[in-house]
């Protein structure tokens, strides 16, 4: 007998673009906002939701059966729902065409998922509650640089000691662009770009300024799509 996990599939978020999620959370926080703040490494965009399910390679399967293109994702507001803080991500052909698709390869496999209209957001926080004069000092912008998503996650999610714990479980990356294509004003990172960024990268270390290759990868994705 499976094991039933709860299951949804996400976008997934760089370092850079959880950095400036985390300072909106400080800034609500400044504003006399309470509540349960997501932390870092559970911020990420639902495509789909599941919930509980015996078989995630089933589920990989129908993601893999996608095919994706880099989508490009533009932060544009904060909203307030019940008890919840959103940030807002602007909807786009390329996003809706992605959750269409996924939703349509979830189902003729017979995997359930909610069906629930897709409303593109982060939830930063729970049970939140006001302080005094916090509506009237909200940010009026949202300092979210823009990303592109170049990957598709399946995650489980499971209740820890101290709050949710998402694990990935599987993931499918989406196509590479051919060399004529790009997007959102990036290039196609090609072997010279590569090799150019990577000796960059080893001259530097040498002179004593030491870059983990999480960093490496960050610097490649601000440039190029990879």
């Amino acid at each position: 007998m499976r094991n039933v996990m709860r299951l949804f599939i996400s976008i997934n978020f760089n370092e850079e673009t959880i950095e400036d999620l985390v300072n909106l959370q400080a800034e609500l926080r400044e504003c006399g906002i309470d509540g349960n703040y997501t932390k870092p490494e559970n911020l990420h965009l639902t495509l789909a939701f599941i919930g509980e399910y015996g078989n995630p390679d089933e589920v990989m399967e129908a993601i893999e059966n996608v095919e994706f293109k880099p989508v490009a994702l533009e932060f544009e507001g904060l909203q307030h729902f019940r008890d919840m803080y959103f940030a807002r991500i602007k909807n786009n052909p390329g996003l809706e065409s992605i959750v269409r698709r996924l939703r349509r390869a979830l189902s003729d496999k017979g995997i359930p998922f909610d069906r629930k209209k897709f409303r593109p957001h982060i939830t930063l926080a729970r049970k939140v509650s006001f302080g005094e004069g916090a509506i009237a000092n909200l940010p009026e912008d949202i300092k979210v640089r823009d990303t592109l998503a170049e990957r598709i996650s399946l995650m489980r999610s499971e209740r820890g000691k101290n709050g949710m714990i998402y694990t990935e479980v599987g993931m499918s990356l989406v196509d590479r662009l051919s060399e004529n294509e790009s997007i959102t004003g990036l290039r196609v990172l090609s072997e010279d770009d590569l090799v150019k960024e990577l000796t960059e990268s080893i001259e530097s270390s040498n002179k004593g300024f030491t870059k983990n290759a999480r960093d490496v990868s960050a610097n490649l994705r601000k440039k190029y799509v990879v």
